[in-house]
């Protein structure tokens, strides 16, 4: 006979027990325990082994590009930007969805062992900033220890910011982003004075005629043939844009990356409540470019009491670097913001 604790168990309601009941229920309890935990660790490891497998298949997509595609030198001088990477300052990429901002930051760290992780991949929906940890982890089991990392979109993952202040300490940091919004908030707070932000553009005319593989010198200007070409070029470039994506697969591609930027970056995360008003004011917008416009009349025109929710979608279309605002010049300050401004895409 054994003496049994109600303390200990205390779902038996005698004290004295046959030896083999005791050790049923310790038996019982002990598989319900074994079983939690490896389901917990299963969990984890099934986690850790799924982001392994998205870094994986993302590494093998980029270096494709890189063996069968048209790798353009992009204008802003590399080694300068690489310089910013000191030791703990962090290097933000901004600029549009498509612009070839993970391409970019690849060729940054072209000659380095590197992690790279593009967070604005359906595979990851859901991970979190605990997970973050995770993500570190991964690449440690692929790659070693490694020095740099390139986070490609990471406000998808709300808290972030802490990761990479702890990461920016031991790690040179590339981040990429969407939306000029990514340096407000809490990466801002914790990261004041420790990163240095840079806008990537769509391709000039120079690096357009770079991705076609024209040389241009100046003896060219000179030959009416290869002054015919350029000219033909330079239509070819005003009409489809520099959108690396839109001389593969034409004009088309524009559209979706066009309802990709309004959809994903705008509606989703700035949750706009009058949702097709805000279509039409973007639609308005890329019919009437270049043209004067105020405020005021747009709010009128969208039947938009609130001029100020008008003005908050101007800047997040802005934000978001679909279009640009120009104002007009004034030495008064005054006469800036009140003057009709005129919008670019």
């Amino acid at each position: 006979m054994t003496i049994v604790s109600k303390r200990i168990f205390p779902a038996l309601t005698v004290q004295v027990l046959p030896t083999p009941v005791v050790l049923l229920y310790c038996w019982s309890v002990l598989s319900l325990t074994t079983n939690f935990l490896k389901k917990f660790v299963d969990m984890w490891v099934m986690n850790l082994q799924e982001i392994k497998r998205v870094i994986v298949s993302q590494r093998e997509e980029m270096e494709e590009k890189f063996r069968g595609g048209v790798i353009v030198k992009r204008e802003p001088e590399i080694s300068r930007l690489k310089s910013f990477l000191a030791f703990p300052n962090i290097l933000v990429v901004l600029g549009i969805r498509r612009c070839g901002k993970s391409i970019f930051s690849w060729q940054i760290f072209k000659n380095s062992l590197f992690g790279y992780i593009n967070f604005d991949d359906e595979r990851l929906y859901g991970i979190k900033a605990g997970d973050l940890d995770l993500v570190l982890q991964a690449f440690y089991e692929l790659y070693g220890n490694i020095d740099c990392v390139v986070l490609d979109e990471p406000q998808n993952v709300i808290g972030w910011e802490l990761f990479v202040n702890r990461l920016r300490r031991t790690k040179k940091v590339v981040v990429t982003g969407s939306n000029s919004k990514l340096l407000s908030g809490e990466l801002a707070t914790h990261l004041t004075g420790r990163y240095v932000s840079f806008t990537l553009m769509p391709f000039s005319f120079r690096e357009y005629l770079g991705y076609k593989r024209l040389i241009v010198s100046k003896e060219d200007f000179y030959s009416t043939q290869k002054v015919a070409e350029l000219k033909r070029s330079l239509v070819e470039y005003m009409k489809v844009g520099g959108l690396p994506e839109a001389y593969l697969f034409g004009r088309e591609i524009l559209v979706r990356i066009y309802g990709d930027i309004v959809e994903k970056d705008i509606l989703r995360r700035a949750k706009i409540k009058r949702k097709e008003t805000f279509r039409e004011l973007t639609k308005y917008l890329i019919s009437n470019v270049a043209l004067e416009f105020t405020i005021r009349k747009l709010s009128n025109l969208l039947e938009v009491k609130d001029v100020h929710t008008v003005r908050n979608w101007l800047s997040a279309l802005e934000n978001s670097y679909l279009f640009f605002i120009l104002e007009r010049y004034s030495p008064k300050l005054k006469q800036q913001v009140i003057a009709p401004k005129k919008i670019y895409c």
